[in-house]
């Protein structure tokens, strides 16, 4: 004898379980994975906000090169320590807040700690 349960999908199987279309999917593990995504999201910005003494990897636009990418660690009182995989993207050493955000005011796109983005940076 055979049962059968009548629900959205039609006809189901005693003991089978009813196969979830996509909204259904989302509605089962989105949060899950929004709350995983936000978490690993949360971990990468903390790890590459610049520190006071550490070293910094300034991005500087591409289309400014090398020149501006040295002015503005120039103009901050800084030393280039290298250069990364592009001629726009500069380490340096700077010591505080206000030297960063003197970094942004020359052009700078991202300042960002150095020891989390070396292998992302070619530093």
């Amino acid at each position: 004898m055979k049962h059968s349960l009548e629900g959205e999908g039609g006809s189901l199987s005693a003991g089978r379980r009813p196969r979830l279309g996509p909204v259904g999917v989302c509605r089962q593990w989105g949060p899950a994975v929004l709350l995983t995504l936000g978490l690993a999201v949360v971990a990468v910005v903390s790890a590459a906000m610049p520190r006071q003494g550490h070293t910094l990897a300034v991005i500087m636009p591409p289309w400014q090169g090398f020149p501006q990418a040295a002015r503005a660690v120039a103009h901050g009182g800084g030393a280039i320590k290298s250069v990364g995989a592009w001629d726009w993207i500069v380490a340096t050493d700077l010591s505080g807040a206000r030297d960063v955000a003197m970094l942004y005011q020359q052009g700078a796109w991202l300042v960002v700690d150095a020891s989390a983005a070396k292998g992302c940076l070619g530093l």
